[in-house]
């Protein structure tokens, strides 16, 4: 056993957070995933306590999970989750995003 090499693991600085979500799911908000129910996977969301619901399906329902899940660049893990090069993706996602803070379905991390 003295002859087993022992890798060390890098010192991670004990004050350093995890990075910041990019995005925040306002609290507000209230969402339905029919995937969660055996459904069809479709996301319903609605500003509470009187707003439209809103549908999204596909890659529009993965993109909010993603930013809801706190992910610190969306398009990146969205990318590697359809394994498409995010250079493919990533005007496509920001301009989704942009229009889900427009609506009030997501928040943008200040800082």
């Amino acid at each position: 056993m003295e002859d087993i090499e022992r890798a060390e693991l890098p010192q991670r600085d004990a004050e350093a957070a995890p990075p910041a979500p990019a995005y925040l799911v306002p609290g507000n908000v209230a969402w339905v995933d029919g995937e969660d129910f055996g459904m069809a996977e479709e996301l319903y969301l609605t500003i509470v306590p009187d707003g439209r619901t809103v549908l999204l399906k596909d890659t529009a329902r993965l993109i909010w999970h993603v930013a809801a899940d706190g992910a610190v660049n969306v398009a990146d893990e969205v990318a590697e989750l359809v394994s498409i090069p995010v250079s493919e993706i990533e005007a496509d996602v920001a301009g989704f995003l942009e229009d889900l803070t427009a609506r009030g379905l997501l928040t943008p991390r200040e800082g």
